[in-house]
């Protein structure tokens, strides 16, 4: 039974939406979101009662205040995945432990409807493409390609390194703007200083 649910996200360009969304149920309205491109940050119910009521308001602001994932988190979760791949275990009981490591609910609400979804026989590859918000469209082609393969984990442990080095060229990126923000700010004060006080006089 459809239900309807109102939702908060953001669009390609950052800004912040609103409307209205019709799913049989709140994951199935965060997903249905997700493949229209948008980012949920926050889904509420607009009929029938609402459980947990105090719970599910914290649960929302949560969602509403966290940012998208980000490298080192995927980088984290890729590589603890090939970790327990590689162990042996199989992909559902993976997706069980790794969920309790995560912190990210945007992250949470993600691996809680991949399970669903392979549980009812979608593949992995096709359930991660459904978020292209939180996976890069290549990691669904890359994941593809490791159900092929039968090397699931190999490639989890290349997707790990990839996401790792996009987090650490992020990170040399904004140390290296640091010094130039600082010259162009202190010029500023500098031109201001003597236009304000050194000129007139």
């Amino acid at each position: 039974m459809l239900q309807t649910f109102k939702y908060h996200a953001k669009n390609t360009r950052g800004e912040i939406v609103s409307g209205v969304i019709q799913a049989d149920s709140e994951s199935h309205a965060y997903k249905q979101l997700s493949m229209q491109g948008y980012f949920p940050m926050s889904i509420v119910q607009q009929s029938g009662r609402v459980e947990g009521g105090g719970k599910s308001f914290l649960k929302r602001f949560r969602v509403f205040a966290t940012r998208k994932v980000s490298s080192r988190e995927l980088a984290g979760f890729f590589e603890h995945f090939s970790v327990l791949l590689s162990s042996g275990f199989p992909l559902l009981r993976c997706l069980e432990l790794i969920h309790k490591q995560i912190r990210n609910p945007i992250l949470l609400n993600a691996l809680d409807q991949i399970a669903k979804d392979i549980q009812v026989g979608m593949k992995l590859s096709e359930s991660v493409s459904n978020f292209p918000i939180i996976f890069p469209a290549t990691v669904g082609g890359a994941i593809q390609a490791g159900e092929a393969s039968g090397k699931l984990d190999l490639i989890f442990a290349e997707l790990a390194k990839s996401f790792e080095a996009e987090a650490e060229l992020r990170s040399k990126i904004g140390s290296a703007l640091v010094y130039p923000a600082f010259v162009c700010v202190f010029g500023i004060f500098t031109v201001f200083f003597v236009m304000t006080f050194i000129i007139p006089k």
